[in-house]
């Protein structure tokens, strides 16, 4: 894969992700041996940085392909079969896998496992307890889809591109928020477990912080100057969003009283704007140098392959499956060990998908759609 178009301030940020994601579901495993709450402090919302990201990256390919060739369905079709065979057989391959290991040992059903293949499982419900880091990826698929769609129906040209692309953007956003407003006026949230069901992990209350990523890319590509200044400030501001968000969302239930209206309807957007805002100053950095940067850039490189297996193939069926028996009490040994594991699975399991899988599959894309 041609590595010399990478931009490397965006891979920090997708190196940062995958790994807010593996610290976020490998810290439990320590629970056992003392409080983890002060360490979860640290935990950012992963996932949503993957939004942000996947938004600026894919606003940028729909506008250039709109810019270029203009809108209709054969660059429609170009743009859904590349992303496709990005995405899609590592997700069949993985998902195979964890149905056979889940029917086996969990009593799994197979029939239960078809909502996954067309990405339905969460579209407007909540997760199934099974496979569960998945919702995102069905957040990103149905981004692809709509998003998409809307974008070659509606604009045929660059005159029409710049003048209402940022119109379907904040129709977008506007949804979603709706969304969740509504629900926190009929939907019962006693815990954050119906925080995660009915808001964090469905497609249509999600789709914000993928905007805030298109919209970064539409300001990039018609108002690139004004994108590109004071990139210092706008990081600074980010950051500040992002800690404010943090201590809202870990604080908020005590100081409101128990009232779930930020976590809800506000916390979302205003993590992704605190992204948003990083992103001129990642986009400036072209290139790294050093050990740091090649570790940095395989773990980007990796990221995807890592989502996939590090929660349901490692941590739910890999390291039970180890250290059975006396194994499994949780000794501060064990717990360490496990999460030694847990690290190593998959960090050189994603290596050895992305490597012999991944790569050759997204090859592939070459046959069927145009660069």
């Amino acid at each position: 894969m041609d590595l010399s178009k990478r931009i490397y301030g965006l891979d920090i940020l997708r190196a940062l992700a995958i790994l807010f994601v593996i610290y976020g579901h490998g810290l439990p495993m320590l629970k056992h041996q003392f409080n983890i709450r002060p360490l979860s402090f640290l935990v950012l919302d992963g996932v949503s940085i993957f939004f942000v990201l996947s938004g600026f990256l894919i606003g940028g390919i729909l506008m250039k392909r709109i810019r270029s060739h203009g809108g209709g369905f054969n660059e429609l079709r170009q743009f859904w079969i590349r992303r496709w065979f990005r995405t899609l057989p590592n997700y069949f391959l993985i998902l195979i896998v964890v149905t056979v290991l889940g029917w086996y040992y969990w009593d799994i059903q197979i029939k239960d496992m078809f909502p996954y293949v067309l990405f339905l499982q969460n579209f407007a419900s909540p997760h199934p307890h099974f496979f569960q880091e998945v919702w995102s990826l069905a957040v990103e698929e149905w981004f692809y889809i709509l998003f998409p769609l809307a974008s070659f129906a509606m604009f045929k040209s660059e005159t029409s591109l710049k003048k209402w692309f940022p119109w379907l953007i904040f129709a977008f956003i506007a949804l979603s928020i709706g969304v969740r407003f509504y629900r926190f006026n009929v939907v019962e949230i006693a815990s954050l477990k119906d925080y995660d069901h009915f808001f964090r992990k469905q497609v249509i209350t999600r789709f914000d912080s993928l905007m805030m990523g298109v919209l970064g890319a539409y300001l990039s590509t018609y108002f690139s100057k004004g994108w590109l200044s004071k990139p210092k400030l706008k990081m600074w501001l980010g950051l500040i969003l992002i800690i404010f968000n943090q201590v809202c969302f870990h604080y908020a239930k005590e100081v409101f009283e128990g009232n779930y209206f930020y976590h809800t309807v506000l916390s979302f957007l205003v993590f992704a704007t605190g992204v948003f805002l990083c992103l001129p100053i990642l986009t400036s950095v072209k290139t790294g140098k050093g050990k740091l940067a090649k570790g940095i850039t395989l773990v980007s490189l990796v990221s995807y392959s890592m989502y996939l297996i590090h929660f349901t193939l490692t941590k739910g069926f890999i390291i039970p499956l180890t250290l059975r028996g006396e194994l499994a009490e949780h000794t501060l040994g064990l717990d360490v060990l496990r999460v030694v594991m847990y690290l190593f699975v998959s960090l050189f399991g994603s290596i050895l998908l992305y490597k012999y899988f991944e790569i050759p599959t997204t090859k592939l894309r070459d046959r069927f759609g145009k660069k």
